[in-house]
This record gives C-alpha cells, structure tokens and sequence, in this order.
C-alpha cells in the first residue's frame, strides 16, 4: 500500500478513536471521567486484532490489545449490539474499569469493533470509590462478567438496573448519576461504530481488510526494525513492590528479556506469586505494562496496532503476581503492579539499550478513593483519584515536575470541581520542593495534596514507593519515598480509614531519580578522593541524602498535556538473584534463610518467620518469650531474661540449645557447635530484625543438628537509604534499655553502626546480703558493604560484620526448696552471694557474593568468633554437691535446710570458676544454580564448610568457709583433670539442596555429609606438662531428606517429608560414643487467604540413637556433667498448630489474633545397659502441651494493644519422676503467664509503648535442674519511646 495512504488511513482510524474520547468526556457526569479523563477509546478488527487507539490511558489500551480477541470470539453479534465487562480475569483489568464494545457491520458482515474503557468510583464495592484494601475480587464490587448491555438496541434493563444500583421495578436508569457513565460509554461506542461504518462504506470492506493489513505488518516492520539494534542476550532485572496491604513486603518482580535477531521475549519467572492482597494482576494487565514499554522505543508516526506487538514474546508463571487466578485480589494490581512491570521491563531494556533510558519517575499512581455511603441521611459520594509525581532525569535534562507518567496518563481533578462536587476542601495543592533526586540533572519534583474532609467519610489508600525510593542512575539520587499523613501521622502505603469533619489528609508523592553524578562528585572520582560517605563515617558526620548508582538514559513518548513526555523505569542491580528480596544494587542477598511468613505457604516443609513487625507489637528482650509464637518450639527458663537460651525443636532436648543449628544471619553462633555445642553465648535478643524456625528436611542445608531443626535470627540490615533509630526503655527492677543504630548506603558503598545496652538490678534478693540479681549486657554491631559498578563486567557484593558483646551477670544455678519457693519464690540463699557470670564474644563475618549468570551465583562466609566466660558460682558445701543439699533440704533433712538458710556454719563451700575460651571459625560457601528441565524447575544449592572449634577449660577452685551466715575465703585449688582439659573438633560438611516446582507439586531432595574429628585432653597438673586423659573420636554420616508440598489452590497445600536426622556428640564423649540418630517424619495442612493462615502438622521423629551432653547445668541419667552419654532407642510424636487471623476489622480498627500450640508425646523405648534409663522413661523437660494465644486491637499506624498468654504443662527434669519408684521433686509446675503490651504513634516515627510481662504475678516452678526450683519472673513493667529518622 502507498505509503501516504497508509499514513491517511492510519489518521482516520485515529481520529475517530479521538472523537469517540472527546464525546465520552463531554457526555460523563462524574469528575473522574470528564475531568481527570480516566478512560480511553480503541478500534479493532472483527478478530479483536487492535487496529488504532487515542494517546489515552496505557493500561486500558494494552490489556484491551491483549484481551480483545478472546472476549468477541464466538459471540452472536447483531447490529445495535453492545457488550460490557468489567471482570479482570475474563479480559478486564480491574473492576472500576468497565469496558464496553459495539460491533461494526459492513451490510450484514461483522467487520470490526469500537471499544470504551472508563473507570467508575462506584462499582459496588463496600469501600467508597470502589478501591479497598481487599483480598478476594468480590470485595472489590460487582464482576460483570461479558454480557449485552444492549441487544440490537435496546436496552437490557435487568443489567441496567443492577449497575446503576435499582431494584428490579424501577425505570431504565438513564438518569441515575451511577448509570449516567455507562450511557456516556455507549453513546461513544455507537458514535465511533457510525463513523467506521462511514469510512467502510466509502472504501469497501475487503479495502478496509486490506488496509489493516498493510497497516500492521508495516507496525511489525517498524518493530523488528527497532529490536535488530538491541544486543542479542539475556538481561534481567528485578524490584519490588512496597507491600500487599495484608502483612506482606518486599515483595518481588522479576523479568529477564531475551532478544535475538529482530524479536524478543519476555519471561516474568522467578516473580512472587500472588499474594493476599490486591496487587495481583491478570495477565492482560502484565501485557499492557510490557508492550507501553516497547511502545516507548518507537517514534511518534509508529501505528498502534496488532502488529506492533507481534516480534514481542510473553510468558508469566500461572499463580503468580502478574497472572494471577481467579479469585484473587487486583484492585491496586491494574494501577500499582502494572507501573512496577513498567519499570522492571525498562530496566531490562536498560541493559540492551545503554544511554537510553532515564531514572526512575514516582513509580506509583498515588490512588486515593473516598466517599461516604448515604447512611443516617447524608448525601452519597464516591470519589476517585490519582496524583501526579516527579519523573526521572535523563541524560539531556532535568526529570519533569508534577506530571502524571507511564502508565496512568490522566489529569488531577481541578480544585473548583472538587470542591463543588464532593464535600472536600483543598488546603494545599503544590509542587513538593527538593524531592527529586540530586545528580547532573535532577529528578522532577512531586506534589503535595492536602484535602480537609467537610464531612464523615470514609478512605482508602493504595500507593507505593513509600519504602523504596525511586532510584537515580548513573549516579544520581534516589528521589524522596512519598508519604500519606492523616492529621500529620504518617499512614501505611495500603490503608483503609474513616475521616472526621476537620481532619486533613494529606499525600505527598515522589520524587524522579536524578540522573549523572553532580559535578562536585565527578571530580571527586576522578581524582580519586574518597568517599563522602566513608568520610563521614569517620568523623560521624550528619549525612545528606544518599545516591545510588544504576544504568540510564532516556526515550520519549507523545503524551496529553505535554508535548514531550519521559518514559521512566525502575532499577536494580544484576547481582539479585530470582528469589532475593531486594531491588537495590547496594544489598548483598538477603541472610534469612526462609524469607517472609507469606513463603512459608509454598515451602515444602514446616517453617514459621517472626518479622520485625512481629518483635516491635510486643517489644520482648527475652528470645523464649518471643518464640511462644512458634509452634513445634519448646524453651526452658531459667533466670527469667532468656540470657542464656534454652530452646528444642520437636523433641531434640532444650539444654543450652544444644541439639538445633543455632545462626546469627546465616552464620553458627554457638561458641563451639561440635567439641562442646551448649550455647552459653547468645545475642542480645532485644536487637533482632526478625526470627526464623525452620524444620522438616530442608534442615540439612543447615547442619550440623538436623533432627529438630534450625534457628536463624536476622540483625539489623544496612539500610538502602539513610535510616536510624533510637529506643530508650526503663522499667521495674532499676530496668534500663537503650537501642541506637544508624546506616545509610551511597552509591557502592553502604554502613550500619548499631549498639543495644540492657541492665537489671534483677528480682531476686540474696540473703544477707546488698548485692543485686540482675546483669549489664552491652552488644555492639558494625557493618560495611561494598558493591561492584554496575557497568562493572563480573558483579559482587562484599559485607564484612563485627561484633562485640560483653555481660555481668549475678546469676546463679541455686534455686530453692519447694517450702522455701512456696514462702517466696524471689529469694536466694546466701551461699550464691558471690555467683557472677561475666563474658565478652567477639565475632568477625565476611560474605562475599559473585555472580555468575542470571541463575547462577556463588556465596563464601568466612567467620570467627571469640567466647570467653567465667561463671564462678557456688558448687557444693561440706563436701556435698549443691543440689543433693537442696534435696536433702526437700526430703525432711534440717541440717541440710540450716545449711541453706545460713544458720548453720559449715567448711568447704566451694565456689568454681567456671573459665572457659571458645573458639568457633570457618569457611562456608555455597553455589546456586537455577535450571529448566523440560517443564520443571530446578533451584539447586550445593555447598561445602570447613570448620574448626576449641574449647579450653582452666576452672579453679576457691574454697570458703561459712561462718555466722557469710562466707569467708579459706583456699584455693589448681584445677585438674575434667577442669584443666582442652577438647577441639575439626568438621568437614557438604550438603546439596534441589528445590523442584513441577506446576503445583514442590519437591525438596537434600543429601548431608558431615565428617567430625574431634580429641579432648585432661591435664594432670596445673602448668598443663602431664596429659592424664586424652580421647579421639571420629563419626561420620551421610544423611538424606525428601519433602514435598502440593499447592491444591491458592489457599490450600499438603505438605509431607521424610529426612535423617544426625547430631554430633561433645568432644569429651568416651571413645566410640555414636552420634545422635534418627528418621524424621511430618505431614500437615496449610490454608493462607489473606490475613487468616492456618497450618496443622503431626511429627513424629524415631531415634536409632539418643545422645544427651552431659553438663552441670543438665546431667545425664547415670550423673555426668562431662562429656555425652548414648539414651539407646527413643520415639518422639507430637501435633503443631498454627493460626494467623482477624477476629474483627471495621471503622480503621482490627483486632488480629496469633495462636501456637504443640502436643508432644516422648519416651525411651529401650532399656539401657546400666539401668540409667528404661524403657517407657519419658524425656526430660518436654511438655506436652503448650499454647500461646495473642489478641490485639489496633488501628494502624496509630496505636495498638496485645495481650498474650500462654500455657506450659508440668514437665519431668530427669528421665525418672515417672517411674512408679522415683524420687518426689523431679517435675516443674504447670503455669499460665499473661502479657500486656501497647503502643501509641505521637508522630510517624515516633513510637511510645508500655507493657507489662506476667500481668497477674503468676510465679511457679519452671526449673529444677541442677540445683532447685526457680520460677519464672514475676510482674514487671515497663515504658518506652522508639524515634525512627
């Protein structure tokens, strides 16, 4: 076809698609649409092929282009016909946006389709402005499924009538301002039909076939033209979403664009799945964000038609965030997820087409709905808009201020028309100054809207970019994150709210990335001076706002209202992988080892996340109250501050945590996890980011104890901004606490400095004696990371991590007689006066990470870490062990009870030093490489780690005499033999991890080596010249695991694994001793649909080999405290129950509720050769119930109260209190504990709370082992103020 006619006839196709617009607005009565001009107008052949379309809204003209085929396929069109349809799942995107379609005939031939797609505030939806925070689609209004509006000119009234919101008796709704919109649309489309009736009967209909023809293989042409100039390859990107508005954030996008010859495809794996929330969109919705993005690489003159889009492949993951199922939630997904598609696909694009794309634009539509339902006699609103913001610079200029971008297109409601129509007042419509990014050329700046409610209303938020910034590039500055303030307190991104007469809501939108370093920076760099950021770590400087460095440029699209319009993207940096949570090129993947709760669902095993979220409700310090919420989790108290832990998995034993893999952000932590695994040291639990429990066969990726399971607390991560937070507390018992960190991240380099300092004068009262009970512990944390250029050919990121903490505690093993606790559980005898922990741990992590390919990526640690401790406490008295004194006292022995009392002197009171230093280093490094076999995914991790420990032991003696009720210092002994020793363990692990996704089943196959060397040396004298005892022992053990999970729906999964489970023993353990050994067994149920998740799942762990490790603190059986001691065959079988819900949610409150509770059933069942244990023996301190319940209310981002109890059954401290002959005060109380704790936002960042642990001053025995009962601490309060800057 001649070229000028082409051109002509593309114009006239065009200019009818105008027309159609410009009848719409005149013809709608709502603001949203003759005012914001929220709709758009298409042409398409009689095959739903699009032909032409006006410069409109890109969302609705790219999933109309994507969708239009299936949705006229196989209908009886007539003349006078009109379909409507609004369903996202059915060809729409989501439910405001209604589409109507007339057909075009040519005499009694179908021969094309005018088409309207306009958005409506009200659609049916509880919500006003039919936008809620939803998690299902039918809260989100009315889904019309594809039906005739009109049929062969009339109207259908049934239809008609339910749109406008009649009953069924009332007349055609013409004049109903909820039907007005829809007749406006129709009129357009018949208008539209009449003028390509018109244009066909001037050409004919096989000249109009003919012309589309040409038309979109000549927009074919122009593609594939413009595609040969990429690069071929793989390019991948990803970013994030801020949050679903259900609990879930961070939430990833990932595309990796494929270009070869003169075509390209686009592939969405790796992507979230869907999520609870309503930032899931159909595939449609995905599509018009991809093709808007090839659309921009085009000029001016390129058509819009089918054929533009042919050379362009897509693929997305079924169930994932971008092609979603039915019935999930997409309110926000067609306006918020569809801008992140924008900028994940034009970071890729970035990547083939350097200098040619711009910095990040805002990012978000800003979208707020409003209105009032009519309740009470007031007059009905609703209300519907978006909000402008700032694009990002470019290579030839500053980022454009104030402007709408990507893939909205639409105008601000002017402020006369506002006020007029809706009872709102506009207090401040202006540009928000300096929030565009710094860099050669700035960001543009966003706006700020204040609007003053005139009348009760309700409202909803959905925005982004209020977490992560929209980045700079080459250099330039991130602009400012928005924000959403009620009454000047800060809201969350996703929120649903009510407004009073007087209240004032404002938003304010985000800045464009800035573009190129300033030109201070650049000469800087060339120059070679360091850093600006670096400095000021030095000197601790107050830091401007921090850059981050990204690929750039710019390409330009025709816009309304502006006659050069920047398409913008969103960037992140090569070095995230698929499942990392990140979308910022100065963050090494993350160090959690599961993720979010929200992964859990699709994990093929058992495993629950405590998010800082979580921690922050109820503000404990002690990690045993904090894991209450974890089913399958047992803790053992002791001092009552959780000091030093004492947590089980499943059965394993909670003695110093010694039978589960304990980490600090993926490191071991314990002081000597193979010569001498009991963890005395642990971190400060008031400074964690988050928790993680992970159980079932993907524990051997984290050995070396892999029958329970593994514990991974997450520190505070370097912030991809400049971040910081003070906490103060102070509390009964002289309780002071204080928690200060402070990081930012600039360019490739980014820091963290962080300390947590707690003290206690403690609750108990030591006789005869002025010395408190309590302790100081003081932890310090330094990090600094570096990142390659992103231009930088091999990608890697470095972290290195100190830490320093030290403790003094006067914390003491002596607990009391059961008639001395009965009188008043918060003493302690004399004889403990002089008891004192005092320890210091250094620790030294270096994480490097390199990439390797757009699957593939290698990790390395290589850590140390440093215990020393000395616990010098009281060990026995007149030649008897402490605890046997305590028993005696129980048993009726005065003597004994004088002792204890102090009334009764008595000679050689010893008091050991319990001196050890502990060693822990390593190296671990771990490759992940993601694969396609045919249809199954591969996510394969295979690793090595070579470790060493030592532990060394110099425990003198100090004698005392007690005399008149004190003691009095009498000698000294040297130590030898089990006190004078040195154990050491050298350990070899291997471990490889295949994750399999084959549609809805995932499957986990692991395999576990780990080879153990370990010796132990007893001296004979104190200068350590005479070895008295050595002994060697090796094991090692190849074990395997299967897990699996089938994804029944989006809600429901089965889950089921099998796996070998393998603890080492201690390096003192008499020669030959075996490890620990067991076949490990789970099966369970989960549901998860929006904020309620519930899992049920029964384990049941069968020991080929029980191992216990002997200690003061926990014995064994035949009465060691060195070294471990073979239990034989034992079988644990137990129930987990897990559940997350609202128990209510209305006028902005919600009333979430958190219940954890575990059944378990343990006994030896075979009989030990020295009679120390028996078949049928139960297993130490294993409850066999326990239940934590959590109730809360609270209006978001305003306040909050919880209030939590649990309940812990009565358990046995040894193997005998079951026994029909066994000796009487072998078993703990049951007890019921209540917490309380509250918070109240005085501004957005900042938080004061208070809370109350042990609400009723319930105090029962919770330990006994070694020396008595000790209960659990009494009533305490506490207040405090977190301020976030």
């Amino acid at each position: 076809m001649d070229p000028v006619q082409l051109s002509i006839f593309a114009n006239r196709l065009a200019g009818i698609c105008d027309e159609m617009g410009a009848l719409l607005r005149a013809s709608a009565l709502s603001p949203n649409i003759k005012d914001r001009l929220d709709f758009s107008c298409a042409i398409f052949d009689a095959a739903g092929g699009l032909c032409a379309q006006a410069a409109h809204i890109p969302v609705h003209l790219g999933s109309m282009a994507y969708a239009m085929a299936d949705l006229v396929e196989g209908r009886d069109w007539r003349p006078g016909d009109l379909l409507v349809v609004n369903d996202p799942y059915l060809g729409g995107t989501h439910l405001p946006d209604v589409t109507v379609v007339a057909p075009v005939f040519a005499g009694e031939r179908l021969a094309a389709f005018t088409v309207t797609r306009a958005h409506h505030a009200n659609i049916g939806a509880h919500s006003p402005g039919s936008m809620p925070v939803s998690k299902t689609l039918d809260e989100e209004g009315l889904v019309i499924a594809p039906q005739w509006l009109k049929r062969e000119g009339d109207w259908q009234l049934s239809l008609s009538r339910r749109l406008a919101g009649l009953g069924e008796g009332d007349a055609l709704p013409l004049d109903v301002p909820r039907f007005a919109d829809f007749a406006a649309q129709a009129s357009a489309c018949e208008a539209g039909a009449r003028r390509l009736a018109a244009l066909i009967g001037e050409r004919g209909l096989e000249a109009l076939r003919a012309s589309l023809d040409a038309l979109n293989t000549y927009g074919e042409r122009r593609m594939r033209q413009r595609l040969a100039d990429l690069a071929d390859g793989e390019y991948r990107f990803s970013d994030v979403m801020d949050d679903d508005g259900q609990g879930r954030f961070d939430i990833p996008l990932v595309v990796t664009l494929r270009v070869q010859g003169d075509g390209a495809e686009l592939d969405f794996t790796g992507t979230a799945d869907q999520v609870s929330g309503n930032i899931n969109c159909p595939l449609s919705v995905a599509a018009a964000a991809a093709y808007y993005c090839f659309r921009c690489l085009l000029p001016d003159d390129a058509p819009s038609c089918a054929g533009l889009f042919r050379p362009i492949a897509l693929s997305a993951p079924a169930g994932s965030l971008v092609n979603a199922r039915r019935p999930g939630a997409v309110a926000a997904g067609n306006v918020e997820t569809s801008s992140r598609i924008v900028d994940v696909v034009l970071g890729a694009l970035a990547q083939a087409l350097p200098g040619e794309i711009p910095a990040a634009s805002q990012g978000t539509m800003n979208n707020l709905a409003m209105g009032e339902s009519g309740e009470g006699g007031a007059r009905p609103w609703d209300y519907y808009e978006t909000m402008a913001g700032g694009m990002g610079g470019h290579r030839h200029g500053d980022g454009l201020a104030a402007v709408h971008s990507h893939m909205t297109n639409t105008l601000n409601t002017p402020i006369e028309s506002l006020e007029e129509h809706y009872p709102l007042r506009v207090r401040r419509y202006a540009l928000r100054r300096g929030s565009g990014g710094e860099g050669a050329h700035r960001g543009g700046d966003g706006i700020e809207r204040e609007l003053e409610f005139l009348a009760p209303a309700s409202f909803t938020l959905l925005t982004e970019r209020r977490r992560h910034r929209p980045w700079g590039l080459e250099g330039g500055g991130p602009g400012a994150a928005g924000e959403n303030r009620l009454n000047g307190e800060a809201l969350p991104p996703k929120f649903t709210g009510h407004a009073r007469p007087g209240d004032r809501l404002l938003l304010a939108s985000p800045g464009g990335g800035g573009y190129g370093l300033t030109e201070n920076e650049q000469k800087n760099r060339e120059i070679g001076k360091p850093s600006w950021l670096l400095m000021r770590i030095v000197f601790i400087m107050i830091p401007r706002d921090l850059q981050n460095i990204h690929v750039a440029g710019t390409i330009t699209m025709k816009r309304r209202n502006a006659p050069l319009a920047l398409c913008a993207l969103g960037g992140a940096s090569a070095l995230l992988l698929a499942e990392t949570l990140a979308a910022d090129t100065n963050r090494l993947p993350s160090v959690d080892i599961i993720g979010s709760n929200e992964d859990t669902f699709s994990l093929s095993g058992s495993a629950h996340v405590l998010s800082n979220e979580d921690l922050e409700k109820k503000e404990y310090t002690d990690v045993h109250r904090m894991l209450r919420d974890v089913p399958g989790v047992y803790v053992q108290e002791e001092e009552g501050y959780g000091l030093r832990p004492n947590i089980g998995i499943r059965g394993t034993g909670t003695n110093r945590s010694d039978r589960i893999t304990v980490m600090e952000d993926g490191i071991p932590i314990a002081p000597a996890p193979y010569a001498a695994p009991a963890a005395y040291y642990f971190p400060s639990a008031g400074r964690f980011h988050g928790v993680e429990v992970l159980k079932g066969p993907d524990t051997l990726r984290y050995g070396p104890f892999t029958v329970g399971g593994a514990l991974n607390v997450l520190s505070t991560p370097i912030p991809t901004d400049e971040a910081g937070m003070v906490q103060l507390e102070a509390g009964e018992d002289r309780h002071q606490r204080g928690h200060v960190w402070y990081g930012a991240s600039e360019g490739q380099w980014g820091f963290l400095l962080e300390t947590h300092q707690q003290r206690s004068d403690g609750f108990k009262d030591v006789d005869r004696s002025n010395r408190d009970t309590g302790f100081d512990k003081q932890d310090y944390v330094a990090k600094l990371r570096w990142t390659s250029p992103d231009t930088a050919d091999v990608k890697q990121a470095v972290e290195l991590k100190l830490s320093h903490s030290s403790e003094v505690s006067n914390h003491s093993y002596l607990g009391l007689t059961d008639r001395d606790f009965s009188d008043d559980a918060n003493r302690r005898y004399g004889l403990s006066a002089f008891d004192q922990m005092d320890n210091d741990h250094d620790g030294v992590a270096l994480r490097h990470h390199l990439v390797l390919g757009s699957d593939t990526s290698l990790e390395t640690a290589l850590y140390r870490n440093k215990f020393q401790r000395n616990w010098f406490k009281v060990a026995s008295a007149g030649g008897q062990s402490i605890g046997d004194l305590i028993e005696d006292a129980n048993n009726g022995d005065a003597n004994a009870q004088a002792i204890l009392d102090g009334d009764q002197d008595v000679a050689d009171v010893r008091l050991k030093n319990n001196n050890r230093e502990y060693t822990s280093e390593g190296i671990q490094t771990e490759l992940s490489h993601g694969f396609e076999w045919g249809s199954v995914r591969h996510d394969l991790v295979a690793g090595v780690r070579f470790h060493q420990d030592e532990v060394d032991r110099y425990q003198p003696i100090e004698v005392f005499e007690q005399q008149n009720g004190s003691l009095v210092r009498s000698g000294y002994i040297e130590p030898t033999g089990g006190d004078n020793r040195v154990e050491e363990a050298d350990a070899f692990s291997a471990w490889m991890v295949d994750h399999i996704r084959l549609d809805q089943l995932l499957l986990t196959a692991s395999l576990r080596y780990e080879d153990v060397d370990s010796e132990a040396r007893r001296y004979a004298d104190p200068g350590r010249s005479v070895v008295s005892q050595r002994v060697d022992n090796q094991v090692d053990e190849l074990m395997a695991g299967l897990g699996a999970t089938w994804l029944l729906d989006d809600h429901w999964a089965l889950l089921a694994g099998v796996h070998q489970g393998f603890a080492p023993p201690g390096a003192s353990s008499a020669e030959g001793t075996d490890p620990e050994k067991s076949v490990n067994y789970e099966a369970g149920v989960r549901y998860w649909s929006g904020p309620f998740s519930a899992d049920a799942i029964a384990f049941f762990s069968d020991y080929e080999n029980t191992v216990n490790n002997c200690s003061v603190a926990a014995p064994c059986p035949n009465g060691d405290t060195i070294g471990s001691q073979s239990f034989g065959e034992s079988q644990v079988q137990g129930l987990e129950l897990g559940l997350n819900s609202r128990l209510w949610q209305g006028n902005g409150l919600t009333a979430p509720v958190r219940l954890a509770y575990t059944y378990t059933d343990g006994e030896i069942t075979e009989t030990a050769d020295d009679l120390s244990v028996q078949d049928g023996d139960v297993l130490p301190y294993l409850p066999e119930n326990q239940l934590s319940l959590t109730l809360g209310l609270e209006r978001p981002a305003q306040w909050g109260a919880y209030l939590t109890t649990t309940y812990v059954d009565e358990v046995c401290v040894d193997n005998t209190c079951d026994r029909s002959s066994g000796p009487a005060f072998r078993s703990t109380d049951d007890y019921l504990v209540v917490d309380l704790a509250a918070s109240y936002y005085l501004r957005s960042n900042v938080e004061v709370y208070a809370k109350v642990d042990n609400l009723f001053d319930d105090q029962e025995i919770v330990a006994r082992s070694p020396d008595g009962a000790r209960p659990n601490s009494p009533r305490t309060a506490y207040m405090g103020v977190r301020v976030g800057f």
